[in-house]
């Protein structure tokens, strides 16, 4: 199954909402985001006004590198993540 990328942009995010990541976009001057902790909580931040697949490159180089094993991840999504 092959996604477009507004369906893998959801499913990326909904993976990090798995993983315990809230997922946040936002206007960044000079950042395309990325991975924080703020008092404890883990929070993926994209800048709001890259273009989809940039935004797209932030979750994926976010999530490859987290622990997938214990979340049911989708194949196409899985398959993105592990050639991204």
């Amino acid at each position: 199954m092959a996604l477009g990328s507004p369906e893998l942009f959801q499913q990326l995010c909904s993976l990090a909402e798995s993983l315990g990541i809230s997922v946040r976009q936002d206007a960044i001057e000079g950042s395309r985001g990325g991975l924080y902790i703020l008092k404890g909580e883990r929070h993926l931040l994209v800048n709001r006004d890259l273009p989809l697949d940039d935004k797209i490159d932030v979750m994926t180089e976010t999530l490859k590198k987290e622990e997938l094993d214990r979340v049911y991840v989708l194949p196409a999504v899985r398959a993105w993540l592990d050639a991204g």
